[in-house]
């Protein structure tokens, strides 16, 4: 249809899901005592009728021998779908359940774009939304959308308008169950979103799907399921994850689950970690990404000679990781900036880069980066940090299932697809090293970033500056050697020991104390021994003294 088709041959934004994660939705939005005849229903993405189908089994069992009742429940239910192929699906799926025409008739079907239709107010508004990425939405589309909805910005996918658009259709007490990506919830083309939420809706239930793959196929869709009621706001939200089809409960979920809100700005804020840790922007830490040039086969290479040498800068990339070391493969960035200012180089001093760059002249000058600026034609997209190359860093994939940190003394430049933090002092690095492979650090990514199928997680800058962890500065010389020793002989298990320690530490301080430091005698653990502070205290700089025995 609008959006074009995918590698596998369906259109862009299909993809079903599996019944009993259907049913799971539906239940979320409607406990089975309820009554699903007398409600208004609305599903904006009908598909071949996933959701619909089964909600209709259940009003014809509650509806049972009552064909007035039965009738009148169909007329309130209204599924919309853009792709006029699959209606015919649609509509024998229906009319399998149903084994009437009339009554299959009564059922509202509507063959168009759900965001620009007129569409009821609704108890129930339930489905899965198209996936649909900002870039294969067609230009004129996008400028209609933006006009309508608020939530439309920053290059966000479909599903937000729909999410907007759906909240906004619900009833007083209706209630909103879509399974879609969870980027909304942290991102930041999500943050008209969830104050368009915060401000007036609640939102119950945000859940997320780690090992278990909700849909009918594999795909990279970072997948959620929320419950948004319309009972006005309240940041009281319940946060779980699906780790198997088990968990399909809701009192499975609730067994496992934690609380976040919304605080100011639209941010989404976990528990009180904030109020006993502290983030790594407030413990000096400095994160960032690597360079991006808009053609790599161009700007990267493993030839010393192809260019001056002055130009050309030890590039380090995932491929280049072996274990827990880096095992540099040869390759160069070709850095075009000046050494002794903001701008490019001249070409005119640089003859065999000015060779290197007429042999791929249309390609680099059809970059956005280029046609930005003409003059500037062959800058990188991310200017270069001359001085980042010999700081020393930990370097984290964007994307990893391994406890995959790696740590740079100081001899390569980043690649793109590597994050990176740096610090002035070595040792705190070496520590957050071991910090960051922690299950206490890993859940908090999970959390407040976006948790790929197959339980990669997704190691975003975004998402680092919203990690609170122990102040490493408070850490005594003995824990901090002890932390590093095991990172270099991959104990995660101890790892883990010694930081979920600290923090059930932190916790039973802090019912007691919100704003003291926090002191260990060495004497009480050897292994342990340490000293840091809530977060609270640094904030305020006053510090009172309290020892924990």
């Amino acid at each position: 249809m609008i959006y074009g088709e995918r590698a596998n041959g369906s259109h862009h934004g299909t993809v079903y899901t599996n019944r009993e994660v259907v049913q799971f939705i539906t239940d979320l939005c409607l406990p089975a005592s309820d009554l699903l005849s007398g409600k208004v229903i609305i599903e904006p993405s009908a598909g071949d009728g996933a959701f619909v189908v089964p909600l209709i089994e259940r009003i014809i069992e509650e509806c049972f021998n009552d064909i007035g009742k039965l009738r009148n429940a169909l007329a309130n239910i209204h599924i919309y779908e853009l792709d006029r192929g699959i209606i015919p699906a649609l509509k024998e799926n229906i009319g399998s359940i149903l084994h009437d025409p009339n009554l299959v008739s009564l059922v509202n079907i509507y063959i168009g774009d759900f965001l620009l239709a007129n569409i009821p107010q609704a108890d129930i508004v339930v489905g899965n939304p198209p996936y649909v990425r900002y870039d294969n939405i067609p230009l004129e589309k996008k400028e209609m959308y933006k006009a309508l909805f608020p939530s439309f910005s920053a290059r966000c996918d479909i599903y937000v308008p729909f999410i907007e658009k759906s909240i906004k259709a619900l009833k007083p007490d209706g209630k909103l169950g879509f399974i879609c990506a969870d980027r909304w919830i942290n991102n930041q083309y999500g943050k008209n979103l969830r104050g368009i939420i915060s401000r007036n809706f609640h939102l119950k239930y945000f859940i997320k799907f780690s090992g278990y793959n909700p849909f009918q196929e594999d795909v990279i869709a970072y997948p959620s399921v929320f419950l948004i009621e319309n009972t006005g706001k309240d940041q009281n939200i319940i946060f779980s994850e699906v780790a198997s089809a088990s968990d399909l409960s809701t009192p499975n979920l609730l067994l496992k689950s934690k609380k976040f809100r919304f605080g100011e700005n639209a941010e989404v804020e976990y528990d009180d970690l904030e109020a006993r840790f502290l983030s790594l922007e407030e413990q000096g830490f400095k994160i960032g990404i690597g360079v991006a040039t808009g053609a790599d086969k161009v700007f990267i290479t493993n030839n010393p000679d192809l260019v001056e040498p002055d130009l050309l800068v030890p590039l380090v990339s995932r491929k280049d990781f072996t274990g827990n070391a880096i095992k540099w493969r040869g390759y160069y960035l070709i850095n075009t900036y000046s050494q002794k200012g903001s701008g490019l180089v001249d070409l005119s001093n640089y003859p065999k880069l000015k060779s290197h760059l007429d042999a791929y002249i249309v390609e680099v000058k059809a970059r956005h980066v280029a046609k930005k600026n003409e003059t500037s034609w062959y800058k990188l997209i991310d200017p270069v940090n001359k001085d980042l190359r010999k700081k020393p860093k930990l370097l984290i994939p964007d994307i990893t299932t391994k406890k995959s940190i790696i740590f740079d003394s100081g001899n390569y430049y980043p690649h793109h697809n590597l994050y990176y933090i740096t610090s002035t002092d070595e040792q705190k690095l070496l520590v957050l090293r071991s910090i960051l492979v922690s299950d206490f650090c890993s859940r908090q990514i999970a959390q407040k970033g976006v948790l790929m199928n197959g339980g990669a997680l997704r190691w975003q800058a975004q998402t680092l500056r919203k990690l609170f962890l122990p102040d490493i500065s408070q850490f005594s010389p003995e824990l901090s050697a002890k932390l590093i020793e095991l990172y270099e002989k991959d104990d995660f298990a101890s790892i883990n020991k010694v930081i979920d320690d600290i923090e059930s530490l932190s916790l039973s301080v802090a019912k007691e104390t919100v704003s003291r430091r926090i002191a260990i005698p060495h004497s009480v653990q050897p292994d342990l021994a340490m000293s840091w502070f809530l977060p609270q205290s640094a904030k305020n700089n006053t510090l009172d003294s309290a020892q924990v025995n």
